[in-house]
């Protein structure tokens, strides 16, 4: 087993580079490249147990269906597109620097 390619698969897996997880939500469905996912949500004590009982049916149904039908988006995605001011925008720095410092050691 390569540990520093499991120790980056594990970073990957719970917070990744901290600015594509979103941890007030129910849960988040991570997929690596290579086809490898998780699942990262947030629970109190007693959520884990329904997480878990949804997903391994959510497995178990896709072993079983057969695979969908390609079809044809309606219309095109369109981007986003967000003006911050520039007091939100050094905040924002500031937590990408907090949390890179935390997570590089």
């Amino acid at each position: 087993v390569d540990v520093q390619s499991f120790v980056h698969q594990q970073d990957t897996m719970l917070h990744g580079e901290g600015r594509n997880r979103w941890f007030d939500k129910s849960f988040q469905l991570i997929v690596l490249p290579t086809g490898r996912a998780a699942v990262n949500f947030e629970h109190s004590w007693g959520d884990g147990v329904a997480v878990l009982r949804y997903f391994n049916e959510v497995n178990d149904d896709t072993k079983k269906a057969p695979l969908p039908v390609e079809t044809t988006a309606q219309s095109a995605p369109k981007k986003v597109t967000f003006e911050i001011d520039a007091g939100t925008k050094a905040t924002i720095t500031k937590a990408c620097q907090d949390f890179d410092k935390l997570t590089a050691s």
